[in-house]
């Protein structure tokens, strides 16, 4: 049996958005939960549209992008997840912490979802190295659904310890990975 699309709306400080997916039963969240940091947990049929249509995943504004990272990170981690601020935010979108082995592990994200085309340079892993620092986090991870340039890779390699960088393929084989658990 096959599901018929059906037309969900996504609403965030009165920016409406339409994407065409399967019909689900789905919980709608205010614009003030959203603010607030309500979780909009990457559902299997959520993964599948994006997997079978990768495109979609560029129709997402930047803010919706750090929401989907966030719980993206949630399922994969099991950390607990907080969304930064919208707009200037110091360079980290996303905090993710954890009980560890030796001690509580927090994680800083930042997110970005440049115009096609356009990689993700050096400035950026500097400023979120710079806040790991600051913030006294066990790590750093720079989120793209584009790609970093060479001096980006060459910084987040030198740093290997304290950052990591998720390029679009990377993204893809997590949620591939999700995927598959959830089939």
């Amino acid at each position: 049996m096959t599901e018929e699309p059906t037309h969900h709306h996504m609403v965030a400080d009165n920016v409406q958005i339409k994407l065409e997916m399967p019909a689900v039963d789905t919980k709608v969240i205010s614009p003030e939960e959203l603010r607030a940091g309500a979780i909009v947990q990457p559902e299997p049929w959520m993964v599948r549209h994006l997997m079978d249509h990768p495109e979609v995943m560029r129709d997402l504004s930047p803010w919706e992008f750090q929401v989907y990272m966030a719980a993206l990170l949630e399922k994969k981690w099991g950390r607990n997840v907080e969304l930064g601020p919208r707009g200037k935010d110091g360079g980290v979108d996303i905090k993710a912490e954890r009980p560890g082995e030796f001690g509580p592990e927090l994680m800083l994200v930042q997110c970005k979802h440049p115009r096609p085309g356009k990689p993700v340079g050096i400035d950026t892993v500097w400023l979120l190295h710079l806040q790991v620092i600051k913030q006294d986090a066990t790590r750093g991870l720079l989120v793209t659904d584009s790609r970093f340039t060479r001096n980006a890779l060459q910084e987040i390699q030198a740093s290997r310890y304290r950052m990591e960088g998720a390029d679009g393929d990377r993204i893809r084989q997590w949620l591939e990975a999700f995927r598959g658990r959830n089939a």
